[in-house]
């Protein structure tokens, strides 16, 4: 895509007008640019307001080209009442749905204003009244609430902007306290996924909400494919639309051109095999693959197949991978709690582990300092406050046979060994080097303590006066000083290679 007259490139952000939070939003998501998608669909929904089909593949940056000028719809409404909504978002899966709210609440985190009102959306009292605009979502899928639930919800915090699977959305529509219909400030519908949508038989559920929704609005239509049956919802559910087409085209040879459907990056691969050969060929396919997969997926077609498989497939699948069971009638959130003594026996275990190599113990002290020195620079200083730290638990959480020395310790009053007994002196090494090196600085400072060879009052004072800095202070020093004396030695061997070619 070339650039403009005015020397602008048609996909920075600097090209659409969003506003500046938003920009730093995309910065920190990774996108430096505009997707194609989202270049050819923001101009057209911020700027000239129109209706828009966009044809786009999986993975090509469509969440964002919808959700950022919806949120800016939804904020340029002026004194919206309570109980009304300002913008839908409709997806044919509760999984979408659930990844378009998580995405859509990450990008509020950049918008003060919402991001202040959002802890507030947990809480079962009302949440406090706004006096700038703000975006305050809700999310409304099967699986997780009650329909009940969804309109206590609503009522109780009063969101402005929905994301839900079409039937939960027809259930809270159909209540008398929601209001979209006929009331100034309802601005955008998003139907996302379309012709998953009608494939899934969501035509009805598609229409009723149609129904209940005003003709004056934003509609944006969002589609891998545009069908028959998703052209008839364009004829019906939006006005003189622009279509935008973005598909991944990659070069064959001979210089031929060919459209996918896919990203570029996906791999689509198979393998032909009697029905009972399925088993061992994925098996064995998961086991030779070059690289070994960190995640895979297995799909069936029904749930109480995969209820029946995550039984037998343990028994078959290469040692390392473990199985985890999902389906849409599995239990979304699995009862997790962890009791005092689980936390305490992980502890003993890692001590177990640090126990045998001195080493590790080494390690440990050093990272846990670098853990205070990083905790202690973090940007909300004021939240993450080192003088809060429960330094046992900390020191139980790492496995720490004893808590190192170090400022930041000094002022607690607590048991520094942890509730540890350790043997320091038999305390050795697996390297036999190291073993050797720490065995006779040992006998050195015994014999000096026999002839009284202690250090003058001097050097105490000086040793003490070191003391007091934080060991993260001393390793950030030795980390400059070994950089230095690495550029020395650097610059004598040019100079030396240098002599030599003379």
């Amino acid at each position: 895509m070339g650039k403009e007259k005015s020397g602008v490139d048609p996909r920075s952000w600097d090209a659409v007008n969003l506003p500046d939070w938003m920009k730093s939003y995309a910065s920190s998501m990774g996108y430096r640019k505009m997707t194609a998608v989202q270049a050819s669909c923001l101009p057209q929904f911020l700027e000239k307001g129109a209706d828009v089909v966009v044809e786009a593949v999986t993975g090509s940056g469509k969440t964002l080209a919808f959700l950022m000028p919806t949120v800016n719809k939804v904020l340029g409404v002026e004194d919206l009442k309570r109980h009304h909504i300002a913008a839908i978002v409709v997806s044919p899966t509760r999984e979408l749905a659930t990844q378009i709210h998580s995405v859509l609440v990450s990008m509020l985190e950049f918008h003060e204003p919402s991001a202040q009102l959002l802890p507030f959306l947990q809480e079962e009292e009302k949440r406090p009244d706004a006096t700038c605009p703000v975006v305050v979502p809700q999310l409304l899928v099967g699986g997780t609430t009650t329909p009940a639930q969804d309109l206590a919800f609503f009522l109780r915090h009063s969101p402005n902007l929905l994301i839900a699977t079409p039937g939960r959305l027809v259930e809270l529509l159909a209540s008398p306290y929601v209001h979209c219909k006929g009331a100034a400030g309802f601005e955008v519908l998003i139907l996302d996924e379309a012709d998953r949508l009608l494939d899934l038989g969501f035509k009805p559920d598609i229409q009723r909400i149609l129904g209940h929704l005003p003709k004056q609005r934003r509609t944006g239509l969002f589609s891998a494919s545009v069908s028959d049956a998703v052209s008839e919802i364009i004829r019906v559910g939006l006005r003189n639309p622009v279509k935008i087409t973005v598909r991944v085209k990659s070069l064959k040879d001979g210089g031929i051109i060919e459209d996918r459907k896919v990203p570029a990056s996906l791999q689509l691969s198979y393998l032909k095999g009697p029905a009972s050969h399925k088993l061992p060929l994925l098996c064995q396919l998961l086991e030779k693959l070059a690289q070994r997969p960190q995640r895979s997926m297995i799909f069936l077609s029904t749930c109480a197949a995969v209820d029946y498989f995550q039984h037998v497939l343990p028994l078959l699948l290469p040692e390392g991978f473990s199985l985890v069971c999902l389906h849409g009638k599995h239990p979304s959130k699995p009862a997790i709690q962890v009791s005092d003594n689980d936390a305490a026996s992980a502890s003993e275990r890692i001590r177990q582990l640090v126990r045998t190599d001195r080493a590790l113990y080494d390690k440990a002290s050093k990272a846990f300092v670098s853990w205070v020195r990083s905790y202690a620079s973090h940007q909300a200083a004021s939240i993450f406050r080192v003088a809060d730290l429960d330094w046992a638990d900390l020191g139980n959480a790492w496995g720490l046979l004893r808590l190192p020395k170090m400022p930041e310790v000094k002022s607690w009053d607590g048991d520094r060994l942890l509730g540890q007994e350790v043997d320091w002196e038999t305390y050795s090494y697996k390297d036999k080097a190291r073993e050797k090196q720490r065995i006779e600085t040992l006998e050195a400072e015994k014999e000096a303590r026999a002839k009284g060879e202690f250090p003058d009052a001097a050097n105490k004072a000086k040793k003490r006066k070191k003391n007091t800095e934080a060991w993260s202070g001393k390793l950030e020093r030795e980390r400059r000083r070994n950089k230095a004396v690495d550029k020395v030695k650097a610059a004598d061997a040019d100079a030396e290679f240098t002599g030599f070619d003379d």
